[in-house]
């Protein structure tokens, strides 16, 4: 039974801590530590997470491309090692979608020859979820939501109060 790494479950936690991005994490707020996950490939729960997410990614993009008052920090997940018998989603946001594929930066380290901060391409077929910050709340990371109920209560309480949730 294949199975998935979700990297760095906190690294929208980065971004809700003062605006910390891979470019300025040593800079001022201190960043929490990656953290990673595993779950099976069979998972119902994560499965129909991801399935709504990718049904609404194209809202996303509408968002993406013209955001409203507020909204700011577009992020994607998607597996870095496609066509790998190992799945590794990470994410990666200062997305450029002027061309095919797009190309974002690596907001959390992958285990991989990737680093946070690189500059990668991202199929459109390898996106499994998103997210964004509309104000103080975070919209979507329908994955972050399933992991957050498998975490110790007071670490995902902390990760709730950072989305705005």
């Amino acid at each position: 039974m294949k199975g998935f790494r979700f990297a760095g479950a906190l690294a929208l936690l980065l971004a809700a801590a003062g605006g910390v991005s891979a470019q300025n994490a040593g800079q001022g707020a201190a960043a929490p530590a990656d953290q990673s996950f595993t779950v099976r490939g069979d998972d119902p729960e994560m499965n129909a997470a991801k399935r709504r997410a990718i049904a609404e990614l194209p809202d996303f993009y509408r968002h993406m491309t013209n955001p409203a008052q507020g909204e700011r920090d577009f992020q994607v997940k998607f597996d870095i090692a496609p066509g790998d018998e190992r799945t590794i989603y990470v994410w990666a946001g200062e997305l450029d979608r002027s061309r095919s594929p797009m190309v974002g930066t690596l907001m959390n380290q992958p285990n991989t020859g990737h680093r946070m901060g690189d500059r990668v391409t991202i199929r459109e077929e390898d996106i499994i979820d998103w997210s964004y910050y509309r104000g103080p709340v975070l919209i979507g990371s329908h994955t972050e939501r399933v992991l957050l109920g498998r975490m110790p209560p007071e670490a995902a309480a902390r990760m709730r109060e950072a989305y705005g949730w």
